[in-house]
């Protein structure tokens, strides 16, 4: 997988998740990086249930299965 592939992935499978949580998702923004041996993702979702951070990181090379996913939720502040 490239690092694109990641950041496409990623995407869809937190749209994925939130949807299912009964979130409408909005808006998607991401940055993307290469780690010593993997592809980093870190991307934001503002949805109509606040703001929700995203992180995956994929191995160099790995199958779309290998992607790990975390979800969550953005703290308000003050």
């Amino acid at each position: 997988m490239s690092i694109k592939a990641v950041e496409r992935l990623c995407r869809l499978q937190s749209e994925e998740l939130l949807v299912e949580q009964g979130l409408m998702v909005d808006k998607w923004t991401s940055e993307f990086f290469n780690g010593e041996r993997t592809f980093n993702v870190d991307g934001r979702w503002k949805t109509n249930g606040g703001v929700f951070l995203v992180e995956c990181e994929a191995p160099f090379g790995g199958a779309p299965e290998t992607m790990t996913l975390e979800i969550t939720k953005e703290k308000a502040l003050g």
